[in-house]
C-alpha cells in the first residue's frame, strides 16, 4: 500500500518524509510519563482575549491525551461540572476540546477549576486550570 501526498508548499528541493502506517491502528503503551504530558491550554483561560474567541466559540483543549480515556472536571468545590469522553477506534489526534459549557449546557462561571483524567493501563492524571473573564 502507499500513499501520495501533494504539499500546497514547497520547502526545499530534495525534501522527503518517510511515514509507518504499520503504527496505525496498534494499540498504545502508556507509561506514568507519558500521562504526566498532557496539558491543558490556553491556562488560565482569559476570555476576553482575541487570541481565544474563535469563530467556534469558546473552548479549552486538553492536549497530549492518550487513545481512549475519561476526563472529569470539577469546580474547586468538587462540583462535577462536565465528563468528556475522549477516543474510540477512528481516534488518532491526542486531543480534545471543551467548550466551558456544564452538563445542562451552561457557560461555566470564572474561577478554579479541577480535572481528572481516567486512562486505563498507567495512573490517573489531576490537575486544574482557571477561567477568568
Amino acid at each position: 500500500d502507499y500513499i501520495i501526498i501533494r504539499p500546497d508548499k514547497w520547502f526545499n528541493n530534495g525534501d522527503s518524509w518517510t511515514v509507518d502506517l504499520d503504527l496505525i491502528g496498534k494499540k498504545e503503551n502508556l507509561t506514568d510519563e507519558m500521562v504526566d504530558d498532557i496539558i491543558v491550554i490556553p491556562n488560565p483561560y482569559v476570555v476576553s482575549s482575541i487570541y481565544n474567541e474563535e469563530v467556534y466559540g469558546n473552548r479549552l483543549i486538553f492536549d497530549n491525551l492518550p487513545r481512549e480515556c475519561t476526563i472529569s472536571i470539577f469546580t474547586a468545590t468538587g462540583e462535577l461540572v462536565d465528563q468528556i469522553e475522549h477516543g474510540g477506534d477512528r481516534n488518532l489526534d491526542g486531543s480534545t476540546p471543551w467548550d466551558l459549557r456544564n452538563q445542562n449546557g451552561d457557560l461555566v462561571t470564572p474561577g478554579l477549576y479541577f480535572y481528572s483524567i481516567e486512562v486505563s493501563g498507567a495512573k490517573n492524571k489531576v490537575g486544574k486550570f482557571a477561567i477568568i473573564r
